[in-house]
């Protein structure tokens, strides 16, 4: 049985461990280092209330398998909107099958319990964006924008 529940301080280690796995597949070491001390400062925060965010877990067996985390903040043009924003969303190669879409429903539900209006996800070029667009748009997301990246030099 899986459960997921907001991210307690006994969850880091794991948490940490998720989040070096997911940057290793990312592609953002393209312009920056995996940094332990500033990931768990952004944990930290959020699980505080930061931000209007949340850190979220999906356990199965007493083992973190899964995370993901959102902010809520007003939407410039309107500030009577507000938007959450996916700032992660993972779960372990093994446990992908059915907890993802439970941890996304759940960090959905968390916005929204937040005040959020619209929530926004994104997926990452190359890790495997195309099929978490269709899980997207069959959930009822439009693609909205593309993001590009760029390093610019020191």
């Amino acid at each position: 049985m899986t459960e997921i529940r907001h991210a307690q301080p006994e969850d880091l280690p794991d948490l940490l461990e998720m989040g070096r796995e997911f940057f290793e597949q990312s592609g953002n070491d393209a312009f920056t280092t995996f940094d332990e001390p500033s990931l768990t400062a952004t944990l930290i925060g959020l699980m505080s209330g930061v931000g209007n965010g949340a850190v979220l877990v999906a356990e199965t067996n007493g083992e973190v398998v899964g995370m993901a985390a959102h902010v809520v903040f007003p939407f410039y043009a309107n500030m009577n909107t507000k938007l959450a924003q996916e700032l992660f969303w993972y779960c372990k190669p093994d446990f992908r099958s059915g907890i993802g879409a439970a941890l996304l429903d759940e960090l959905e539900a968390d916005a929204a319990r937040k005040g959020a209006d619209v929530f926004m996800s994104a997926a990452i070029a190359g890790l495997r964006d195309a099929a978490i667009g269709r899980v997207y748009q069959r959930r009822g997301y439009k693609p909205a924008e593309n993001t590009f990246i760029r390093k610019l030099s020191s």
